[in-house]
């Protein structure tokens, strides 16, 4: 056997091949937020092939300069397949084929023996995967080589042309790499225990009196489980929209059950939509009518009591006298227990009243929150946490 490719060109191969690959250094850790991490196991059987024969020049056995960036090109993917796999079974098969051309040393141009050039252009490609391997940290592989030769088609004619098509389609070295096993990969949920606090403005009569500016479009990761999400209002009587997976999840109004709330939120709602489809999300509320005196009354005694509450809906009006002027307002207010208080008593705040729980489901990572607003301008606490999903 002759010695193989040069060792300087050698080791350029293996270090471009090794760089290609992002496989020689390691970059700096990264500093990740808070994140669930889960494992998810599948069964893995995937191969790749590459071909190596055309690097070797006619009855050479050894790469060359010229092929060099070839060869560490198709190193490269090696590596990259074997670092991807390295927890499954590797299995590298390099399978030499030679035709029944008369094949001849171009080193010595002495005639070879049938396979030999095959052969030694098979070890010469083992070698130089081993090589690189070595300088991977082999430790960290399961693998092994299959090394086979074979000699294939037409006997040679004489007269012919060796490099035709008959001839050169049996003249390759192609090497396989199979990788069986099980994969371990991760998905990750990175909004566990998630906190924000947010102000906007009026909710929009338009749109179901949805509050725009506040929206939030979360991306939640790419893991699944029970992710619950609550919110407190800040007192003032808000409802919370959650749109995930082409479901809107809704969660009633929310807040601190106070007459003139009660009173303002039935007035504004009952009116405007008196000839108009209700969103889902107030078709439950109950009210009933009151008379203007009893809604000025309860206005006047309340520490929140504010005219230009209103004025979203029904425009600006100095008082509650002008604003009940306008024979089209009907002072309206909802029945006791439309506004849900915060359940002290609930064994969380997820099972709370002011919880919802959707089903986080593995590729749909994005979640729209929005709040509807109808009394005044909103401000509010998003909290999002993650139930049983580790």
């Amino acid at each position: 056997m002759t010695d193989r490719v040069d060792e300087s060109l050698r080791d350029w191969i293996i270090a471009g091949a090794l760089g290609a690959a992002s496989l020689k250094s390691k970059g700096q850790d990264v500093t990740r937020p808070e994140v669930v991490r889960q494992t998810v196991t599948k069964k893995v059987d995937t191969t790749i092939k590459i071909e190596f024969g055309t690097e070797f020049r006619s009855g050479r056995y050894r790469f060359s300069a010229d092929s060099a960036e070839s060869v560490r090109a198709k190193l490269s993917k090696i590596a990259e397949f074997m670092v991807r796999h390295q927890k499954q079974n590797i299995i590298i098969k390099i399978e030499g084929s030679e035709s029944r051309v008369p094949n001849y040393d171009a080193e010595t141009g002495k005639p070879l023996p049938d396979k030999a050039l095959a052969r030694l252009r098979v070890e010469e490609t083992r070698h130089l995967i081993q090589d690189m391997v070595d300088q991977m940290d082999k430790g960290k592989f399961n693998f092994g080589f299959d090394t086979s030769i074979r000699i294939g088609g037409p006997a040679f004619t004489s007269g012919d042309s060796a490099r035709d098509h008959k001839y050169t389609e049996h003249q390759y070295v192609n090497v396989t790499l199979s990788a069986k096993g099980a994969e371990e990969s991760f998905r990750e949920l990175k909004i566990c225990g998630y906190k924000r606090e947010l102000a906007g403005g009026y909710g929009d009569p338009g749109d179901g009196f949805k509050v725009p500016d506040t929206a939030q479009v979360i991306d939640m990761g790419s893991g699944s489980g029970r992710i619950a999400f609550k919110f407190d209002p800040n007192m003032v009587p808000d409802i919370f929209l959650v749109e995930y997976n082409g479901k809107v999840y809704f969660t009633g109004l929310l807040g601190a059950d106070r007459e003139y709330f009660r009173m303002a939120y039935a007035t504004i709602i009952g009116n405007y939509y008196k000839d108009k489809e209700k969103p889902e999300w107030f078709k439950d509320l109950k009210y009933s009518e009151i008379t203007v005196s009893e809604a000025k009354a309860i206005a006047k005694s309340s520490p929140f009591g504010d005219v230009s509450d209103f004025d979203h809906v029904f425009g600006s009006k100095s008082s509650f006298s002008q604003l009940f002027a306008d024979k089209s307002v009907t002072p309206l207010i909802l029945d006791k227990g439309q506004i849900k208080e915060y359940e002290t008593n609930a064994p969380s705040w997820a099972e709370s009243g002011w919880g919802i729980i959707i089903d986080k489901v593995e590729g749909v990572d994005k979640v729209k929150v929005t709040p509807v607003g109808v009394i005044g301008q909103t401000r509010w606490l998003m909290h999002i946490d993650c139930i049983g999903c580790k």
